[in-house]
């Protein structure tokens, strides 16, 4: 038998007759909600009076479907209906991401305001600072030790710096140090070395004329300067190899990690970056400078020039002899030859100490270089970029004359903390009344004594720690090098 095709809307089932009638429902209240806040609305409007009040605390109410509604004397409306249920907001989902990506972009435009506006007032300070004189200084020292400094010269010099002063063959593992010895954290400790100019080669071959141990203070930058004698007699040791002899021997047994390795053994210091020029090199930088200004004796004179024409046979290149005594400006050979000598009195401008023999010849280096110091602080921003781009662009091949452990960023914050901290005191080492000299099979010698005392002075005099007691490795390494002594 053909069946009949039913009409849906005739066979409705009970489930879809349930949905329509709720749906009238919810109509008819939506409806009703409308019409009720549209007509609260008019009687917040008229004169005051309140239709359908019963007095200050009455109501009244309307109910249609198990729904009441009130309306207080204050005008607030409520629902009492506890069963009805929140009516849930829509999500439109692109008006949120909308609101979501321009949330994002003012969050980001308010992040680059800021960076805009500290980078504004860095530069006014510094523009401020610059256009005081007073300040030019602590101008040139922000700016070197900012962020924004050490990029500007790592995109300055970067590439040349690394390829041509920078020693990469440095070995920093093969630095030694006394278990047991302490620096104080708030000083930075570097070796500032020095070699014979008629040796070509600076990383090895050659022995240190110069050896000074510079400390500078990391909050005010005080920077002081020991010198450490080269006929001292000491204990030195890299790779397993160990050695009695003069303290400038190390740098031609080991190189730069054999001379710090000595330094740190026998005066308990942490030393793990170093700087090593030949005369050539000072020569180099004192002339890019336009010379330094220094006070010169009668007796110093005879061997400015004395020095002067031994190096230009050496060197090949023409020379200028000194005329003047008194307060003068030396060239960068002249201020070398004054570096060499030792065989006059070195009488101090500053206090007129008198150093002889070879503690002259190292106060007469610190001298010259606190002046070089001086010197760069009153030159012009322009003039070091250039003497700096110059000294890294010919510091290649044969004609290298400088060479660092040190990264750019650590040598730009390092002048950075000396052009603001006072040049302080500068002092030689084994210290006077504090060692006998000696002649052994290495030549004639500086023995300390002691070596422990001495130590200890060197770390009141770098640190300001007036207390230091020495470590035992170091009481070991003093006493081993008494016994060699016979």
């Amino acid at each position: 038998m053909k069946r009949e095709p039913k009409n849906p809307q005739q066979q409705a089932s009970p489930a879809h007759e349930y949905e329509n009638e709720y749906e009238e429902e919810t109509a008819g209240r939506v409806s009703s909600y409308l019409d009720d806040r549209e007509y609260f609305k008019r009687s917040q409007s008229s004169s005051g009076a309140r239709p359908h009040s019963a007095g200050r605390g009455g109501n009244s109410s309307y109910n249609e479907n198990s729904r009441v509604r009130a309306v207080s004397a204050d005008g607030e409306y409520r629902s009492r209906n506890a069963s009805a249920q929140r009516r849930p907001a829509q999500n439109n989902a692109q008006a949120y991401q909308e609101k979501k990506t321009k949330k994002k972009k003012h969050g980001a435009g308010r992040i680059i305001g800021r960076i805009a506006s500290v980078l504004i007032a860095l530069i006014l300070i510094l523009v401020i600072l610059v256009c005081i004189p007073a300040t030019r200084s602590w101008a040139v020292s922000l700016a070197l030790r900012s962020p924004l400094g050490t990029a500007a010269a790592g995109a300055y010099l970067g590439s040349e710096y690394n390829a041509n002063v920078r020693d990469s063959d440095f070995d920093a593992s093969l630095v030694e140090s006394n278990s047991g010895a302490s620096t104080s954290a708030l000083y930075y400790t570097f070796a500032l070395l020095g070699v014979d100019a008629r040796d070509e080669e600076l990383e090895d071959g050659s022995r240190t004329d110069t050896m000074v141990v510079v400390s500078i203070n990391r909050l005010t930058g005080e920077m002081k300067m020991a010198s450490i004698a080269r006929d001292t007699y000491l204990y030195m040791s890299c790779g397993g190899t160990t050695k009695y002899a003069k303290a400038n021997a190390a740098y031609a047994y080991w190189g730069a990690e054999g001379t710090i390795s000595m330094l740190n053994k026998n005066f308990d210091l942490k030393i793990q970056d170093y700087v090593v020029v030949n005369f050539a090199g000072l020569t180099t930088i004192v002339d890019l400078l336009g010379g330094i200004t220094i006070e010169v004796t009668d007796a110093e004179l005879e061997y400015v020039n004395k020095y002067v024409k031994e190096q230009s046979k050496i060197d090949g290149v023409d020379y200028e002899l000194l005329t003047e005594t008194g307060t003068v400006t030396l060239t960068g050979a002249q201020a070398t030859a004054f570096c060499r000598i030792r065989y006059t009195n070195f009488i101090s401008p500053e206090d007129g100490t008198v150093y002889t023999s070879d503690w002259g010849r190292t106060a007469r280096q610190r001298y010259v270089l606190t002046s070089l110091l001086s010197k760069m602080r009153t030159t012009s921003a322009k003039t070091l970029a250039s003497a700096a781009k110059t000294v890294c662009a010919e510091n290649t091949g044969d004609d290298r004359f400088i060479i660092s452990s040190l990264s750019l960023n650590q040598l730009t914050n390092i002048l950075g903390m000396c052009y603001v901290g006072e040049l302080g005191d500068s002092s030689s080492f084994p210290v006077s009344g504090e060692y006998y000299s000696m002649s052994l099979s290495v030549g004639d010698s500086i023995i300390a004594d002691t070596l422990e005392e001495n130590a200890a002075l060197l770390h009141e005099f770098l640190y300001n720690d007036a207390n230091y007691t020495v470590s035992s490795q170091l009481s070991e390494i003093a006493s081993a090098t008494r016994s060699t002594l016979g």
